[in-house]
């Protein structure tokens, strides 16, 4: 990068962009639930949760059908959310 200013002087210098990806969020296969199962929804490795229910847990368990989204934040601050719906439920 060259900079120059009000008066003649021309400076340049050096810098490093970095991009930083967006962290994902795989929970897996879709799974169907009959009445009375429960499962567990993991949100992998990060640093802060937070679910739809109002959790802060890197794990939930469900038995309900329903949306369920989590809200991530990775070492870097980066966020993401996944939506899980309603049709890996069977009642």
């Amino acid at each position: 990068m060259e900079v120059s200013g009000a008066s003649t002087c021309i400076d340049q210098d050096t810098i490093e962009v970095f991009i930083q990806n967006s962290p994902i969020v795989d929970l897996g296969n879709d799974i169907e639930l009959c009445q009375g199962e429960t499962t567990t929804l993991d949100a992998g490795t990060f640093i802060s949760y937070l679910w739809s229910d109002g959790s802060t847990t890197q794990t939930i368990d469900v038995n309900t059908a329903g949306t369920y989204n989590v809200t991530i934040t990775d070492d870097n601050g980066n966020t993401t959310e996944i939506i899980i719906p309603t049709s890996g439920f069977k009642f």
